[in-house]
């Protein structure tokens, strides 16, 4: 086994950044899902939408914890 020394800086800095990356990707899937409903159903549509959406979100929370650890 080798020791090896890592900056606690860089890795908090790599993990911050892939973190802000996988938020921007989920609020453009929101944002690109949200137009294409908009379009194809209407207010009803957008209203299902958003009542749909905090149970989405709370699905992907979990899926990232038990994912990530």
């Amino acid at each position: 086994m080798q020791n090896t020394v890592y900056s606690v800086r860089r890795e908090v800095s790599g993990y911050i950044v892939k973190n802000i990356f996988a938020s921007l990707g989920i609020s453009l899937y929101v944002l690109v899902d949200t137009l294409f409903i908009a379009l194809a159903a209407g207010s009803i549509g957008l209203a299902t939408l958003n009542i749909v959406l905090p149970i989405f979100n709370l699905f992907n929370s979990l899926g990232l914890l038990l994912g990530v650890g």
